[in-house]
């Protein structure tokens, strides 16, 4: 899945799997009842619009270690990940 832009993807009340999350700015959100399984990586990558990439809701990394590789741009923050995290750990790569 690759969340670009201003893009919000919402994923409210369903239950949505996916392999690696690859963002260019963007919005994932789940929503209080949804929940996103990831099978794979989180990448972020600098973006033309200056926008820092944003998970909110429930993250479940699907009993695994996923890596967050995160490109460093101008923000102070280029991903925030205010979701719930379970099943799984995570290490944060890059700048």
């Amino acid at each position: 899945m690759r969340p670009a832009g201003s893009r919000r993807r919402s994923f409210s009340r369903t239950r949505s799997r996916s392999g690696a999350l690859v963002f260019y700015g963007g919005h994932v959100d789940t929503g209080s009842g949804g929940l996103l399984t990831i099978t794979g990586d989180v990448t972020t990558h600098v973006n033309s619009a200056n926008q820092a990439a944003v998970i909110d809701g429930h993250l479940d990394l699907n009993g695994a270690t996923r890596t967050f590789t995160v490109e460093n741009g101008g923000l102070a923050s280029d991903l925030t990940v205010n979701a719930t995290v379970n099943s799984g750990s995570l290490i944060k790569d890059g700048d």
